[in-house]
């Protein structure tokens, strides 16, 4: 049973929702529950066999969008200028200092990253619902839809409380019984087998890319070259 999952990041959604579906090819049933349902959530629930909505929730599809903040026009006010130096078209993280609204360039990439992830969105609820591409994207044009409203469009399967859908999932199979993410954490993974071939290292990366020592500055934080070169060779992984 999923509760109202949230992944951070289009990537990440991606992520737990494949895992949804390797596990279903296990042969084993999916259930999802939506105590809210927004574009994200939903995403990720239509990778389950059925996916149940809490009557008093509406199901909060209705596409994607992304937005920008220019703040030159203000610079220009208080007398700033802004100077930084600008090595193409398609790098835009200064362009929040530097412009009044969208380039070309700017906009053409924003769009067609939206483009693709509502492409993605379209085709995962598509595959999931068993709806051609075309009606997903009408209903999405509808939305948000209020909880029967979902029921009806064949969004969702059942309107149902927590309760409900537990007893279900009991019925689903004979041995069926809740796991609370805190008990489901402190499996060890040795314990299902993991953990005991070659290991590797995963360094996450994180800020703006630049020479010398990384750290938090004022604009954010920043992945320097030696930072980043002293925690790999410290991580580096042994065979065990």
């Amino acid at each position: 049973m999923i509760r109202r999952a949230r992944p951070r990041c289009g990537a990440k959604t991606q992520e737990v929702r494949e895992a949804i579906l390797e596990f279903r090819r296990s042969g084993k049933p999916a259930i999802a529950f939506l105590e809210y349902g927004g574009d994200q959530e939903y995403y990720v629930a239509t990778a389950c066999d059925r996916v149940f909505l809490m009557p008093t929730s509406p199901l909060d599809v209705q596409g994607l969008a992304s937005y920008d903040i220019f703040l030159r026009g203000t610079l220009d006010k208080v007398g700033a200028v802004p100077d930084f130096a600008h090595v193409g078209d398609y790098k835009t993280a200064i362009n929040l200092y530097t412009e009044k609204g969208y380039t070309p360039a700017h906009r053409e990439m924003a769009e067609s990253l939206n483009r693709d992830a509502f492409d993605q969105l379209v085709r995962g609820i598509a595959e999931g619902r068993k709806k051609p591409a075309d009606e997903v994207r009408r209903l999405i044009d509808d939305g948000p839809f209020l909880p029967e409203d979902a029921l009806h469009a064949g969004l969702v399967d059942e309107l149902a409380y927590a309760d409900e859908v537990a007893a279900q999932a009991h019925l689903a199979t004979d041995d069926a019984h809740q796991v609370e993410l805190e008990e489901y954490a402190r499996v060890s993974p040795r314990s299902l087998g993991l953990g005991r071939g070659p290991r590797i290292a995963v360094v996450y990366v994180v800020g703006t890319i630049a020479s010398g020592r990384g750290g938090s500055t004022t604009e954010g934080e920043v992945a320097g070259s030696e930072t980043i070169a002293r925690t790999c060779a410290r991580r580096a992984p042994t065979r065990t």
